[in-house]
């Protein structure tokens, strides 16, 4: 983006993630920039939105206060995205990855400006690819392919809409294999899911044409590793049969490829009792230390819930295993966990860059602040909407009935954690009978139960709860 196109990006988030009227000077204030040029950019900013979406607009009050006015049926992602695509950077980027032997003279054509102008875009665009250890060179794109297919990856999907991708994108070729991949892992792929696929799948059979200019920077260590994993081996098998068709050889490669970006993007998790690999073990190793450092309930990092797994383990893939990362990934308003937390901050950076030997880059740095932050506010909200329930009655064939009946009724309830109870852990109310001393236990309120399973017991119990907690 040129510098005038990041302040009204600045405006617009700005806008997103505050109140409906902003003052003027406030903005100028949090956004750092002269009044001058913001009034100048609010304009700007306007007619894009209007050009955009007509009905969409920048309002001003006596009080130069600002509102953004949007229609119901607008996408944020989608004028971000149209916003984007206009700019230079991105087209060159575009046109260099479509097009493998494209002339200066054709650019210039294309775009409508001077050579000069042109490698001087280069020479910008070179500076952010940097991070990713990647450049554009003769007009290619240079360095290692594993490197070189993540960035086109994200670069491509966060500068999309979901609809602008099926448009352009021809799921037949890849559809086949992605189905046996679910068949695979025995699980369907989200939406969102099937369409990373078919873009992975989409740059895949477009770097072939590159295959003689591919650099692999993977070591004889993490090639051993990987080939002694049996996922990656049965992942190498189904490749080989697909790429059999384009009479392509390299399917270490491309298995090594599609593996790591099925890890990073959290559609494959390992179970860590089948894992050989100490590079992967090492990952779940990073996920539990660091989650102990942010949330700091033993307990609760022991039963992390599946989906807070498999976040922290592509987060941390991500890292292991690429260099560089996208601002897109987490909203640029939100809380981070340096704003809180620093000292967690320095902790988890700590415990990543040791853990797993990488130095981060600064958007990598960026990125896991905003996961961490995210991960802190999910476990607060969590435990201040949650409340803990303990069952403390004797062990028996009947109380482990009674016992599942409680978390079938009271389970499914998002604001009720349900469990057998525990000395070490306290809990807003404790479900005993007749035998247990209260005493050896942590709670706020206790509640003799009848150990019936019945509707009555439920609402009696429910009942117990609320009294013992402000609503």
């Amino acid at each position: 983006m040129s510098k005038n196109q990041q302040v009204q990006y600045l405006v617009f988030e700005y806008f997103l993630h505050h109140t409906q009227e902003i003052a003027l000077k406030e903005l100028a204030q949090e956004i750092h920039v002269s009044l001058p040029t913001l009034q100048k950019e609010l304009v700007s900013l306007e007619e894009e939105l209007k050009a955009y979406a007509p009905n969409a607009r920048l309002e001003k009050n006596a009080n130069d206060d600002y509102a953004l006015i949007l229609p119901s049926d607008f996408s944020v992602k989608g004028f971000l995205n149209h916003y984007l695509q206009q700019g230079l950077d991105y087209q060159l980027l575009a046109s260099i990855f479509k097009q493998k032997n494209i002339s200066i003279t054709k650019m210039m054509i294309e775009f409508q400006i001077s050579e000069a102008s042109i490698f001087r875009r280069f020479k910008a665009i070179n500076q952010v690819l940097t991070e990713f250890d990647i450049q554009i060179k003769n007009k290619k794109i240079i360095g290692d392919e594993n490197q070189i297919r993540f960035f086109f990856f994200h670069f491509f999907w966060h500068s999309q809409t979901l609809e602008s991708l099926k448009k352009r994108l021809d799921p037949s070729m890849s559809q086949h294999l992605i189905h046996i991949l679910e068949d695979h892992f025995q699980r369907k792929f989200s939406v969102t899911e099937y369409w990373k696929l078919v873009l992975w799948f989409e740059i895949m059979s477009r770097r072939f044409d590159y295959r003689e200019e591919h650099r692999k920077d993977f070591s004889q260590v993490f090639l051993t590793e990987f080939n002694e994993d049996e996922m990656f081996k049965q992942l190498k098998n189904i490749l080989a049969r697909y790429l059999s068709r384009f009479a392509y050889q390299s399917f270490d490669s491309e298995a090594i490829y599609l593996y790591l970006f099925l890890l990073s993007e959290g559609m494959y998790l390992p179970e860590e009792s089948d894992t050989h690999s100490p590079l992967l073990l090492t990952i779940f190793e990073t996920n539990r230390k660091v989650a102990k450092v942010i949330i700091e309930d033993n307990e609760m990092v022991a039963h992390l819930s599946p989906l807070a797994q498999r976040f922290l383990y592509s987060l941390h893939s991500r890292v292991v295993f690429y260099y560089g990362g996208f601002d897109e990934d987490f909203p640029l308003f939100q809380s981070l966990l340096s704003d809180c937390a620093p000292e967690k901050l320095d902790h988890c950076m700590t415990i990543v860059e040791n853990q797993l030997a990488r130095h981060l880059t600064t958007t990598q740095w960026r990125n896991l602040d905003g996961s961490y932050g995210f991960l802190l506010e999910k476990y607060q909200q969590k435990i201040e909407r949650t409340k803990h329930i303990g069952v403390a009655i004797e062990v028996s064939l009947q109380a482990n009935s009674y016992l599942d009946f409680l978390q079938k009724e009271l389970g499914i309830l998002p604001t009720i954690d349900i469990e057998r109870a525990v000395k070490e852990r306290p809990y807003q109310l404790l479900l005993v009978d007749e035998f247990t001393d209260v005493a050896d236990y942590q709670w706020e309120a206790y509640c003799i139960v009848t150990q019936l399973p019945t509707t009555f017991e439920i609402e009696r119990i429910q009942q117990a709860l609320n009294q013992s907690l402000p609503q």
